[in-house]
């Protein structure tokens, strides 16, 4: 059974292990301080069945009495492989799901049982338990640098439930507040053949000498198991100079000293970014504390260092991009880059940002279950918003959001951040965390989150009460004994009502509901006798989400000095149309004629009419993840619903970044000389955002494939000319600011973007990026140029291969010029190298060369990096997708077996070459999902293939896939996770096709006497359900007899009055008689 409160609580547990990193076996003694009840028969632990017991005793405090115990395991059996080798034709997603989520609940419930000796009365106990694991498979990683290598460095994994794989536990989100101390980091320094010793260090600024160490890990609060992580192995190790407890270290895989060098260096140079990190999370954190009245001085103490030490650990090889335990981050190598190179900086700070962010939230946020991971994912979305402007300001942050949002409106999955009964039946009443954590519900997540404070914010002190609410979602100190702690949805919208916002509806439509982002329709009409705005917008249907508070509606006025002025009124949908009506402000109105602009095409005269509205938006502050469409011309979706000057006026006047962006593309839909001149005066001015000046060159190379009459083509080509050459040569490059650097890049594309009427590149393009190649002068540029020749190598094979196929000759040249440049003097990540393979793949696709699968194999198998290799891996599957039949890549051999045209069976080999490497085998699997989420042909093409029962290459293909999902995926949920979504794009819910038999099965066929906990919970939920109803009709009832009864009761008593009155008017009748 589960662990109970009422039954048993941990105290702490404390584990010592001896890992012998070559043999890839640990032995290990875990202490667990108990507080057992009379009511407590056995204990059950998470612990996997490669874990295997040697000894295991029970010791009583006061008494001292040791018991020997003899603890078996249920159902060990099952908990490995989701879907049993006695099942032999299941090869069907439902199945394989619902086996999967019935073994994770399994797991949940622990799986080392074992049975207590008899006890009387309540007391503690230590549960002593000597281990071992003679072969690892999961939940600890060996980085190397081939197969056969022998490993020097081994890292724990942070995925939800690793931790079982290498120490028995209590590993349930659930019952976190059972833990009390756990190992965690504090620098120890292990020498071979020795027990770990803990060894105080003083600072130092260089690192030592590479030798066998350890980082472990002693906390003095609260945690999951799964927290608890550690790396060993041969590291080199400093402490920080600026931070006194904070640690670096590096495991290499390489042999060459000067790459160890080159890698340290690159580290010490992240690590300048971690002070300004320290204090940008203090900052963060302080502020919760003090809103929930905690005590100021053990407040600021623990927010501002959740941990009594922290690492960086950088390794070569590592699992995963980066892993986050308590205090302990790990991130991989490759990540890291030299001062030199520039776009990789801006990647790796919010790397860092996210890995120790997320190891400090984990302290802090204790959910009820999983299916809650929501509340830990808006969070850390919010706090990732917050440091992108902390770190890059307003602007980047702000673009960030409008990414986020396009994103989350794109996407079709339309997932509840809480998962559905549907959901959960789907997968077995049972779903892994990283089952949660995909991309679509960490972006609504953050969302929502965002939604809820501006709703927040309307009311009374509704900042105060918002910061409330986030400290009583992560709290700090983390202390079990905190009161009010939001550990699950209930709580938050309970939480949120008790501050004066209802979120009833919220919840229903965007936290529990699966609906996709809310759609409408709107346009409008400007009066300029009455200054009025007449907007008519339509709400979303009923299948959209619902907008669940005012949304806001923003427009344009001139001031006095010509600048704009930005103005929002608040209006709430309902349903069907809706007329809003705007007054503007005519008295700043512009005091200059009519400007005519002509038609790039027909000539046609299109006036600018003089009116004092300047542009018109909704939604302007990013409120909702929602899509505009403007009914006026729906074919264009970057239209925004205004005519051309307002476009214009938008771009020119408005500081907003957002608001610049989507008048720059909203451009790009008008074919004018004037919208050319406008998108060429935003890329020409200095003071506008970089990310502006991009989306006007984009919106320029646009407007060159609308019209051949227009000169946006010559704008590029002109601005390029004038501002980086000199005397008609290509000026040295300099690279010191980023912006122009990125305009710069952008432009380039642009230019390479650039088409005729017809969808041909123009030669006066081609041209100039071939001149820009040849004249490139980086000898006096502090910044490596390799991913900017990159970009124009990539545009340069896009424009040859859009109908100018003269130029392949002198691509090729140059091509075949930077790849040997790359080879002397490689650049960051071979990314130089990388763009020539993707160019050269491109150009084999549209027939303008013959494909050469050695180069890509070459790479894929030889390439330094991982990058280079994933590159050549990619260039290899796109040429088995999308190459026409009859067009294979052929050996040359007379005679020689036809290839093979199953992409399948090309991604089944290249990952069997990275086994050894799950990061690098999880992005190929992504990849390969990526190429069948977008070529829709293509993917028909290859189920059509693997339909055929007689092909024994489908059968082997598809039978594999199953076996590495199924078998070889233990211990990578993410992994596992990647498979089943190319089992799903290519065979989708039934058996393949190419398979003689079908046999679904459930979780019930595996685990017979296996009651899910959310099943029963579903079920009780319906039990309460239909009881309510019936309830509620009784209460009908009852009210109905009450109202009849009332009503006979009302009746009767007004007849008793009338007949009293017409008693009363008869008496008096009848005196009146007598009287007369």
């Amino acid at each position: 059974m589960a662990p109970s409160a009422a039954q048993w609580e941990v105290l702490h547990q404390t584990t010592s292990l001896h890992l012998d990193v070559r043999q890839q076996a640990l032995r290990g003694r875990t202490e667990l301080r108990l507080r057992l009840s009379p009511r407590t028969p056995r204990l059950s632990l998470h612990c996997a069945s490669q874990c295997v017991v040697d000894r295991c005793s029970l010791t009583f405090d006061g008494s001292g009495a040791s018991h020997r115990l003899f603890p078996h395991r249920p159902c060990a059996a099952l908990l490995d492989v989701p879907v049993p080798r006695r099942y032999q034709t299941t090869r069907d997603l439902p199945s394989f799901l619902s086996a999967l989520g019935g073994t994770l609940d399994a797991a949940d419930k622990g799986e080392l049982e074992v049975a207590l000796p008899p006890h009387d009365e309540k007391q503690q106990a230590t549960l002593a338990i000597e281990y071992r694991v003679d072969a690892i498979r999961g939940g600890v990683h060996f980085p190397r640098a081939t197969r056969d290598a022998a490993p020097m460095v081994a890292h724990t994994a942070a995925e939800a439930g690793a931790v079982r794989f290498w120490m028995p536990c209590v590993d349930r989100v659930e019952v976190i507040r059972f833990h009390r101390r756990v190992p965690t980091p504090r620098p120890q320094h292990t020498p071979p053949r020795s027990a770990p010793a803990l060894a105080e260090r003083t600072a130092t600024s260089t690192p030592r000498d590479a030798s066998l160490h350890t980082l472990g890990f002693e906390l003095d609060h609260p945690v999951m198991a799964s927290q608890v992580g550690f790396v060993v192995g041969k590291l080199l190790l400093a402490d920080h100079p600026a931070l006194p407890a904070w640690t670096l270290a590096l495991g290499s895989l390489s042999a060459s000293p000067s790459q160890v060098k080159q890698l340290w260096q690159q580290l010490v140079d992240a690590s300048r970014l971690l002070p300004d990190l320290r204090a940008f999370l203090s900052s963060q954190l302080l502020e919760l504390p003090e809103a929930a009245g905690a005590p100021p001085q053990a407040a600021r103490r623990r927010a501002a260092e959740p941990f009594s030490h922290h690492a960086l650990v950088a390794l070569q090889g590592a699992k995963e991009l980066f892993s986050s335990f308590a205090g302990l981050v790990i991130i991989d190598a490759a990540q890291l880059h030299p001062q030199q190179a520039i776009e990789p900086a801006r990647k790796l700070r919010l790397l860092l940002a996210r890995a120790f962010g997320r190891a400090w939230l984990l302290s802090g946020v204790w959910l009820d279950d999983w299916i809650e991971a929501w509340l830990l994912m808006a969070m850390e979305g919010r706090l990732l918003h917050a440091y992108t402007q902390h770190a890059f300001g307003r602007n980047e942050a702000t673009f960030r959001l409008h990414q986020e949002r396009r994103a989350l409106c794109d996407d079709s999955t339309c997932l509840p951040l809480v998962p559905s009964l549907e959901e959960l039946e789907r997968c077995g009443w049972r779903m892994h965390a990283d089952q949660m954590a995909d991309e679509h519900r960490m972006r609504k997540a953050a969302y929502v989150l965002s939604m809820v404070e501006r709703m927040m914010l309307r009311v009374e002190h509704g900042a105060s009460n918002f910061r409330q609410v986030l400290c009583s979602i992560a709290v700090y100190p983390p202390l079990r004994d905190v009161s009010g702690r939001i550990r699950s949805t209930d709580d938050f919208i309970e939480r949120c009502r008790s501050k004066g916002v209802e979120l009833d509806e919220l919840k229903e439509h965007w936290i529990v509901g699966g609906r996709p982002c809310p759609t409408i329709e709107a346009n409008f009409a400007y009066i300029k006798r009455k200054n009025l705005i007449e907007l008519v917008v339509g709400a979303p249907s009923s299948k959209y989400a619902k907008l669940c508070d005012k949304l806001c509606v923003g427009w344009g006025e001139l001031d006095a000095s010509g600048a704009g002025i930005p103005k929002e009124k608040s209006i709430r949908l309902n349903e069907g149309l809706q007329l809003v009506q705007l007054d503007v402000d005519a008295r700043r109105s512009r005091k200059r004629g009519r400007v005519e602009s002509t038609e790039g095409e027909g000539g046609e005269s299109v006036q600018e009419s003089n009116v004092p509205l300047l542009w018109l938006r909704i939604d302007p502050e990013l409120e909702y993840p929602l899509r505009v469409i403007w009914t006026g011309r729906r074919d264009e979706p970057n239209w925004t619903g205004q005519p051309e000057f307002m476009c214009r006026e938008q771009l020119e006047r408005t500081i907003d970044v957002v608001s610049q962006i989507e008048a720059a593309m909203a451009l790009s839909t008008f074919r004018t000389h004037t919208a050319v001149d406008a998108l060429h005066a935003a890329l020409s001015k200095p003071t506008n955002y970089y990310r502006v000046r991009v989306a006007a060159a984009a919106s320029l190379a646009l407007l060159s494939r609308a019209s051949a009459l227009l000169d946006a083509k010559d704008k590029l080509i002109d601005y390029l000319v004038d501002e980086y050459f000199v005397d008609e040569h290509l000026a040295p490059n300099d690279f010191s600011d980023l912006s122009a650097y990125a305009v710069r890049k952008a432009v380039v594309e642009a230019i390479g973007n650039c088409r005729d009427d017809e969808g041909r590149a123009h030669p006066e393009c081609i041209l100039t990026l071939l001149s820009i190649l040849d004249e490139n002068d980086n000898s006096r540029n502090d910044f490596e140029d390799g991913y900017a020749l990159g970009a124009t190598i990539r545009s340069l094979a896009g424009a040859v291969c859009a109908g100018c196929e003269e130029y392949v000759d002198e691509l090729m040249q140059n091509i075949n010029r930077h790849l040997q440049l790359d080879e002397l003097q490689p650049s960051h990540d071979c990314i130089l190298t990388c763009c020539c393979l993707q160019a050269l793949v491109e150009l084999e696709l549209t027939g303008l060369r013959e494909p050469q699968l050695e180069l890509y194999e070459y790479h894929e198998q030889h390439g330094e990096t991982a990058r280079l290799r994933l590159t050549a891996a990619d260039c290899l599957l796109r040429l088995r997708l999308l190459q026409p039949a009859g067009r294979e890549p052929s050996d040359g051999s007379d005679g020689a077996e036809k290839p093979s045209r199953c992409v399948l069976t090309l991604a089944l080999q290249l990952a069997d070459k990275r086994v050894h490497m799950p990061q690098e085998e999880l992005l190929l699997w992504q990849v390969l999902l990526l190429l069948l989420r977008t070529h829709a042909d293509a993917v028909a093409r290859q189920k059509e293939l693997l339909s055929d029962k007689g092909s024994s290459e489908a059968v082997a293909a598809t039978q594999y896939l199953w076996h590495r999902m199924n078998v070889e995926a233990h211990g990578h949920m993410r992994l596992r996770l990647a498979l089943v979504s190319v089992w799903s794009e290519l065979f989708g819910d039934g058996t393949a096709a190419c398979l003689p038999f079908q046999q679904p099965i459930t979780y019930l066929d595996i685990l017979p006497a296996y009651v899910p906990l959310k099943k029963s919970q579903a079920d009780q939920r319906e039990v309460e359900k239909a009881e309510a109803i019936k309830r509620q009709i009784e209460r009908d009832k009852q009210k109905e007899i009450e109202r009849q009864s009332a009503e006979k009761s009302r009746r009767q008593a007004r007849e008793e009055r009338e007949a009293a009155e017409k008693r009363k008017l008869e008496e008096q009748l009848r005196k009146e008689q007598e009287n007369s």
